[in-house]
């Protein structure tokens, strides 16, 4: 349902409660503090202490601009807990950025080498 303000359509949610997200878990995970990830994404400490509660909603933009600073994808932020270890992820979210190509090359050498045997 959406609330037409001028020429905008403005969604409404009908239930006022938490909107839970994993922005809190992947800033811990990537060692940020609240006050740097605020600074490094150009929101208040309590804004975005906010949203990381849920008692505020997130907009596509600060949850892209989050995203590209915990060097995850925004889906991620939403649907993916990086400290739980039974996610296969859980691994590959655990390497440095610089590590990941290294990872890929081994992992696809390590299958060709299966099949070939």
């Amino acid at each position: 349902m959406h609330k037409i303000v001028g020429k905008r359509a403005i969604p409404r949610f009908k239930d006022r409660e938490r909107r839970p997200t994993f922005i809190r878990a992947w800033r811990k995970q990537r060692g940020f503090t609240l006050e740097r990830l605020a600074d490094r994404v150009g929101m208040t400490t309590g804004n975005l202490s906010q949203v990381e509660r849920g008692t505020t909603a997130y907009t596509q933009n600060s949850l892209e601009a989050i995203a590209e600073a915990l060097d995850c994808e925004p889906a991620d932020l939403l649907m993916r807990n990086p400290a739980d270890a039974s996610q296969l992820w859980a691994a590959w979210t655990a390497l440095r950025a610089g590590d990941h190509k290294l990872a890929a090359k081994m992992l696809l050498k390590a299958l060709a080498e299966e099949e070939a045997a």
